[in-house]
């Protein structure tokens, strides 16, 4: 995340001969650096939605995010963020009617 962009990858998977990170979807953004933000992250199977401020900003998919997960990153290009009030949240998708 920086104020003027966001990138959503995937970490490679353990043991694998590429060691670099697959990139699954990249947002151009303008935020305030100076002003307190909401990154609100929703994993649902194989698809990562993301909005800031209550407003949608991109979404990811790919097979592999529909595993058990063992750690969450939250990446930051710059020399200094500050995270505030993380909550994860264990919920279910709501059923196609």
């Amino acid at each position: 995340v920086t104020p003027k962009s966001l990138v959503i990858s995937k970490d490679p998977d353990p043991g694998a001969d590429n060691r670099s990170k697959l990139t699954l979807a990249t947002t151009e953004l303008q935020i305030d650096p100076t002003q307190w933000h909401t990154l609100t992250a929703e994993l649902v199977n194989d698809q990562l939605l993301l909005h800031i401020n209550d407003k949608f900003l991109t979404q990811a998919k790919h097979e592999k995010l529909n595993v058990l997960k063992s750690s969450f990153k939250f990446g930051v290009a710059g020399p200094v963020a500050q995270l505030d009030d993380i909550r994860l949240y264990h919920a279910k998708p709501i059923p196609s009617p």
